[in-house]
């Protein structure tokens, strides 16, 4: 039997406020995060981090972020969706399946055009609207836009460029990036387009050029909790780890934020000609 004294119940009193303030925990809590493809890397890593350094699991669903948009929507068990596109967290928002108040910006990235290292192309010039009736016949593969954010981006540049319709016949449609980038990488298509921090997972594609980021709108990665999340402080303790230097030493390492692309570009170059 345990007699509570005036000392061991001032102890138990002082763990407990620590408990409730989330600044001392020994209990596991697994949250489940559902998250863009084009994101993989540096949330695997991001995630890796924050197990190793608290008592908490993450569990990763990478898809499109439209395709995790429709599974919140028809009720899969999310605490935090990301996306690369806000369209879907403000359908996600309006649909009343995302605290809006949690919302943050995760990320940053930029398209580039990419080939099979057998392709030679070097040059693909921006002011020649008949650029690829003349110099490139094959298949073109971008996200499937309806979908993908990446492919929704892709496509409001190609149609600025005037490049759209000598493209579209000849066109695949990716289920995520990730698709597009083996789609390219096993030569079944000779051009593709991906996100920058995509393009540098894979020595068998090169980077031909970087679509000019006017001609779309900014690619920024958002974040929420989800409204029915059972696990809603665990799920803020790791929003609000993606926002910590560790995350954003993370996300650049793996190409991502807008400001370091041009420095990077050199540090990478084994990956682009």
């Amino acid at each position: 039997m345990i007699i509570i004294t005036k000392k061991n119940l001032k102890i138990i009193i002082f763990i407990l406020l620590f408990q409730n303030c989330g600044l001392y925990s020994s209990a596991e809590e697994q949250i489940t995060l559902y998250a863009a493809r084009g994101l993989a890397s540096p949330i695997k890593k991001i995630s890796a981090f924050f197990e190793k350094n608290t008592s908490n699991i993450i569990d990763i669903n990478l898809a499109s972020s439209g395709i995790l948009a429709r599974q919140i929507e028809m009720g899969a068990p999310a605490d935090i969706y990301i996306s690369a596109s806000r369209e879907w967290i403000e359908y996600l928002i309006k649909k009343k399946l995302l605290k809006a108040s949690t919302e943050i910006t995760v990320a940053g990235s930029q398209l580039v055009i990419i080939s099979p290292e057998n392709i030679t192309t070097t040059n693909i010039s921006f002011d020649n609207k008949n650029f690829w009736s003349n110099n490139a016949t094959g298949k073109f593969v971008i996200g499937d836009f309806n979908h993908v954010p990446a492919g929704k981006y892709t496509k409001q540049a190609l149609e600025k460029l005037g490049w759209w319709n000598s493209l579209k016949a000849r066109t695949i449609l990716a289920k995520d990036v990730h698709h597009a980038l083996e789609i390219v990488a096993s030569g079944e298509a000779e051009y593709g387009v991906v996100y920058y921090s995509e393009a540098l997972t894979s020595n068998k594609v090169v980077i031909k050029n970087f679509l000019p980021e006017q001609l779309h709108e900014p690619i920024i990665f958002y974040a929420a909790i989800c409204v029915k999340s059972k696990k809603k402080i665990t799920s803020q303790k790791f929003l609000d780890f993606l926002s910590s230097d560790k995350s954003k030493e993370i996300f650049i390492k793996f190409g991502f934020e807008p400001k370091v692309y041009n420095s990077k570009l050199k540090k990478q170059k084994k990956f682009i000609k």
